[in-house]
C-alpha cells in the first residue's frame, strides 16, 4: 500500500511538472504565433493551442504504447506557423478565421503524412538520416526561435546582425563549435570503449 501511494505521488509529481512546463512553453509560442497583425487575437490563439495540447495529450495518454509520453506542438512548427501568419493576405476580421483555417489545415497534412508513414512503415528510414542532418535541424530550430523570442522582447536584429560580424563574433562562435565537437567525440569514444570491455 505504502508503494503504491509513493508511486502515485511521483507520477502525480512528474505529471504536474510536465503540465506546467508544457503550458508555459506552449502560451509561449502562442504568442510567437500570434504576434503582429495577429496580436490582438493572442488570447483566443493561446486557448486554441493549449485546447489542441489537451486534447493531444489525452489522446497519446490513452492510445500510445509507451506509457508517460505527453505530446506537444513542435517548435519548428509553430515558427512555421508564425511565418505564414505574418505573410497571410486576409485583413480586418478575416484574419483570425484564416489563421485558424491554416492551422487545421497543417494538422491535416501532418496526421495524413504519419498515417502513411505508419501505413507503408516508413519509420525504420529515419535512421539513415545523417547525424549532421539531424543535428543541423535542431541547432537551426533553436537558433530561429531565439532570434524570434529577442524580436519579441524588442530587440533590434539590425544590430544584432552587425554584431554578428564582426571578428571577436566568429572567433567565439568557431572556438564553441570546436569546443563542442572535441567534446562529442570524446563522449563517443569514452562509450564506445566501454561497451567493448562490458
Amino acid at each position: 500500500m505504502k508503494s503504491q501511494a509513493s508511486k502515485a505521488f511521483a507520477v502525480l509529481s512528474v505529471g504536474l511538472v510536465s503540465g506546467v512546463g508544457v503550458v508555459i512553453g506552449e502560451a509561449a509560442f502562442a504568442g510567437l504565433v500570434f504576434s503582429g497583425r495577429l496580436a490582438p487575437y493572442l488570447p483566443q490563439g493561446i486557448g486554441l493551442i493549449l485546447f489542441g495540447t489537451a486534447a493531444a495529450c489525452l489522446v497519446t495518454a490513452l492510445r500510445s504504447g509507451f506509457p508517460g509520453a505527453v505530446a506537444a506542438p513542435a517548435a519548428a512548427t509553430l515558427i512555421i506557423l508564425g511565418t505564414i501568419g505574418g505573410s497571410l493576405a486576409a485583413a480586418g476580421d478575416e484574419l483570425f478565421p484564416t489563421m485558424v483555417a491554416t492551422i487545421v489545415l497543417c494538422s491535416f497534412a501532418a496526421a495524413a503524412c504519419l498515417m502513411l508513414l505508419a501505413r507503408f512503415r516508413l519509420a525504420n528510414l529515419v535512421r539513415f538520416i545523417p547525424y549532421p542532418v539531424s543535428a543541423g535541424f535542431v541547432a537551426g530550430t533553436g537558433g530561429l526561435a531565439c532570434l524570434v523570442a529577442l524580436s519579441l522582447m524588442g530587440v533590434r536584429l539590425d544590430s544584432w546582425a552587425a554584431c554578428s560580424c564582426s571578428p571577436a563574433w566568429r572567433w567565439s562562435t568557431s572556438g564553441c563549435s570546436r569546443s563542442a565537437s572535441v567534446c562529442r567525440r570524446a563522449t563517443t569514444r569514452s562509450s564506445w570503449r566501454s561497451s567493448r570491455r562490458s
